[in-house]
């Protein structure tokens, strides 16, 4: 999370978009709708999208926001132990943690997304333990999403009341 303040996600004077990306069915790739499902930002700035397996369907309303940072929170298979976290700003390596369970590809997502925006795209992806079908999620990746969740909450809420 520090990397994330660092890049000035919850600053007041940037707008911020987290989308939520993954398939709720597919045990640990629903890690992105929990995480969207238990987050509701209440100040102005920072919209939260839960785009499960299509996020294709809001670009246009990403690009109609004219946001400065779109966060991909997602499922992805990078090699560390289930609930570990990865954090990328650089689209080519987007290419090779995520999971390709959405219609399109979040790296052509995101193309799209660049091609009319002018903001910085930040890919957060929760290492999995588990892809079959079923709704639970292991929970390595649940205490994990929790945490992160925890921080979010938090860091919205200083906003919020400040």
């Amino acid at each position: 999370m520090e990397r994330i303040d660092s890049l000035k996600v919850f600053d007041k004077a940037y707008k911020s978009i987290f989308i939520s990306t993954g398939n709720p069915y597919r045990s640990d790739d629903g890690v992105g709708p929990y995480i969207s499902s238990k987050l509701t930002p209440y100040i102005p700035y920072i919209y939260l999208i839960n785009a499960e397996t299509k996020p294709e369907n809001y670009i246009d309303k990403v690009i109609s926001l004219l946001p400065d940072f779109v966060i991909f929170i997602d499922a992805a298979d990078f090699g560390e132990k289930p609930g570990e976290f990865i954090l990328l700003d650089d689209e080519k390596e987007l290419q090779k943690n995520s999971l390709s369970t959405h219609t399109l590809p979040l790296a052509l997502v995101t193309a799209m997304i660049k091609s009319e925006c002018n903001c910085s795209i930040i890919y957060i992806g929760i290492q999995v333990k588990e892809l079959g079908f079923g709704e639970k999620i292991t929970n390595s990746v649940i205490i994990a999403a929790d945490m992160f969740i925890q921080c979010m909450t938090d860091r919205i809420g200083r906003l919020r009341d400040a």
